[in-house]
C-alpha cells in the first residue's frame, strides 16, 4: 500500500484537503478524520473537491469522528468507506508512510 494521508479539517479550512490532494498517487490512501468528514458527504463543498481524486486512491472515514459531527446516516460520496479505529491502525501499519494534513 502506498502512504496514508490523513486529513482532520475540513470546512473553514478547505487548505488541508486542497494541499493533500495534490500529493496523491494511485496506491495512497485518504483517511478524514474530525472535522475533514464533512468532505466525504456527497453534495458537500469538499466532496467536489474528492470528485478529482487520482484513479487508485481510496477513501476512508473514521467512524466515530463521522458520529461526532452528526453526519450519520447521511449519504457519502461513491468510493467512500468507513473504518473504525482498529482500522485506522491496521492502515497505518499497511501504509509505507503516513502524513497529517492539520
Amino acid at each position: 500500500m502506498g502512504a496514508l494521508h490523513i486529513v482532520s479539517r475540513g470546512g473553514f479550512a478547505p487548505s488541508s484537503l486542497a494541499t493533500c490532494l495534490r500529493f496523491l498517487h494511485p496506491g495512497d490512501v485518504l483517511l478524514l478524520v474530525d472535522a475533514a468528514v464533512e468532505a466525504a458527504v456527497h453534495g458537500s463543498p469538499g466532496a467536489r473537491q474528492l470528485a478529482a481524486l487520482p484513479a487508485g486512491v481510496t477513501v476512508r472515514v473514521l467512524v466515530s469522528s463521522l458520529l461526532e459531527a452528526g453526519s450519520a446516516g447521511r449519504r457519502l460520496i461513491k468510493g467512500a468507506e468507513f473504518v473504525d479505529f482498529d482500522g485506522f491502525v491496521d492502515l497505518a501499519d499497511a501504509c509505507t508512510t503516513s502524513v497529517s494534513w492539520g
